[in-house]
């Protein structure tokens, strides 16, 4: 029987947590809006600039096209849905063999690849494409490619360990400070 651990899934919350703090602690511009789980894990706007933040701590060693298929399709779909409302759309995600805080590039070729699968129907192996079977032309798939960043997130303590300096940097407090009141 495969063991079951809900470890990974609250390390996930706690990374999209401390993504967030950074976010908030970042924000430079004292009008800006950010929004928890709004279309995104975080939506950040600034002026007439809306940014939309998924944001993965995943524990396979490298990004794959499965490990980030569905973020990427769910964005997609946001994206054909409301094309008049240019929103800016990154995939936030840590893997353990990817370097943090690096951007992966991703063409028109390689996402139809991230974007095709394989499903078992009727007990045979069919073929399938989300775009395809959308409907989403290779337009519209560059107009996404144009407002979509795929960076490589930090590591989950190396992470908190900055959330924790820049809060205490921000509130002007003691190491103790920082940890145990602000950061909780």
């Amino acid at each position: 029987m495969a063991k079951r651990s809900a470890e990974a899934t609250i390390k996930g919350y706690y990374y999209q947590f401390d993504t967030t703090i950074l976010k908030l602690i970042e924000s430079t511009n004292g009008s800006d809006s950010i929004v928890v789980e709004g279309i995104e894990d975080i939506d950040i706007t600034s002026g007439s600039s809306t940014e939309t933040i998924q944001c993965k701590y995943l524990s396979a060693k490298k990004s794959t096209n499965s490990t980030v298929r569905e973020p990427i399709s769910l964005m997609l779909t946001h994206f054909v849905a409301n094309s008049t409302n240019p929103i800016n759309y990154t995939l936030y995600a840590h893997f353990e063999d990817e370097i943090p805080n690096t951007e992966k590039t991703i063409d028109l070729a390689l996402l139809k690849n991230i974007l095709s699968y394989r499903e078992k129907i009727n007990n045979a192996w069919v073929n399938k494409e989300f775009h395809t079977d959308n409907g989403i032309s290779d337009p519209q798939l560059s107009a996404f490619l144009a407002c979509f960043k795929f960076i490589f997130g930090e590591e989950f303590e190396t992470q908190q360990r900055k959330v924790i300096q820049k809060l205490k940097t921000h509130f002007n407090c003691t190491d103790y400070e920082g940890e145990k009141l602000y950061y909780n």
